[in-house]
């Protein structure tokens, strides 16, 4: 690399061109994982032409067996880089917490969410500062240049969407490999919003998430691959997922070898808390006087040279500790290892695969 970055929008200045500096100048080049472990769906619930209310009831029932997803053995990746080793956790309303590390130089990525805002900290991200937002404010916020849409997408995506029964659907359509194509209209916090939702003809587990603004122009995609079913619960969870803002030109994918569902064995309180590290700024994204970083190679302020973060960062289980440069002293994270019709009301019950 030759020290300039060209980027085309804050967004790839704050966000993506640092999740890039990471996973290219800093880190063990880590392959992405090919696991082995197959896939098993169950028998087939849907009949040949279901219904709309046949749809919700599987794919809402199959979400309702899940109040949380954990691992500390996933990689995340951008295009053209390799991977980062990955610590996820994800839990109802709006709880989320993914932290990445390398083996060389240890926590380079903190993201998370609870029910009050969201945070992001990229420690190769020029200042040295920690963004956050809280949820009420996000549609009129710097952060929409960050991520276009609300974190609770994020969750969606990794495997907890449900049917809301009190927004507009689309009966079921054909796509053209056979699969069911559900749409839906609501209100967004920007406006009217459509989501194209693909699920599998057969077993009712979501495939394609598609959500598009008043415009039809693509807002965001996910999606998800190599789903497994988790034989305590029955639940089907995708172990793939691949993320994608068009606007902002920048995708990552998440591969999980395992998945513990409905097990997170670590303080909520704690794991779902905005991360304080030391020597590091802490900035509202919401702040009308927020104004966007130098990029990477140009001019950008520093806190005590390169700053090492020392917060240890609570919640998933320990590992060996990460190696990192004698000058910076050790880790403090583990290694990680969806015309309109009437509304349709879904059942909560458990649907066994």
């Amino acid at each position: 690399m030759d020290g300039q970055v060209r980027t085309s929008s804050p967004t790839v200045t704050l966000l993506t061109t640092a999740i890039l500096l990471v996973v290219c100048c800093g880190a063990q080049c880590l392959h992405r994982p090919q696991y082995n472990q197959t896939a098993v769906y169950g028998p087939r619930v849907l009949t040949d032409n279901p219904s709309l209310g046949d749809v919700i009831q599987v794919v809402n029932a199959n979400s309702a067996l899940i109040r949380s997803l954990y691992t500390t053995d996933a990689t995340m990746s951008v295009p053209g880089a390799p991977s980062l080793r990955a610590n996820l956790a994800l839990e109802r309303q709006k709880k989320l917490r993914l932290r990445a590390e390398t083996a060389i130089t240890g926590a380079e990525v903190d993201m998370g969410s609870n029910d009050e805002l969201f945070w992001f900290w990229v420690r190769r991200n020029p200042p040295p500062t920690l963004y956050y937002c809280r949820h009420e404010k996000f549609a009129t916020s710097a952060a929409r240049q960050i991520v276009p849409v609300d974190p609770e997408w994020l969750l969606d995506a990794l495997g907890l969407a449900t049917f809301d029964p009190y927004q507009q659907h689309s009966n079921p359509t054909r796509t053209t490999n056979g699969n069911l194509e559900i749409r839906t209209t609501f209100t967004g916090p920007q406006g009217p919003m459509t989501k194209a939702t693909i699920v599998d003809a057969s077993r009712g587990f979501i495939l394609e998430q598609h959500l598009f603004d008043a415009r039809g122009t693509l807002v965001a995609s996910a999606i998800a691959g190599r789903h497994w079913r988790d034989p305590g619960t029955g639940a089907i969870v995708p172990q793939q997922v691949k993320i994608n803002w068009p606007a902002t030109q920048f995708s990552l994918e998440f591969d999980v070898k395992q998945w513990q569902v409905n097990n997170i064995p670590a303080d909520p309180v704690q794991l779902f808390t905005m991360p304080n590290y030391p020597g590091w700024a802490v900035v509202d994204l919401s702040d009308p006087n927020f104004q966007s970083p130098a990029a990477p190679g140009g001019t950008a302020p520093t806190l005590g040279g390169a700053p090492r973060p020392t917060a240890d960062l609570i919640g998933f289980a320990p590992g060996p500790p990460a190696m990192a440069p004698a000058s910076t002293g050790p880790s403090g994270l583990g290694t990680p290892g969806q015309s309109p019709t009437p509304m349709v009301r879904a059942s909560t019950g458990m649907q066994r695969y």
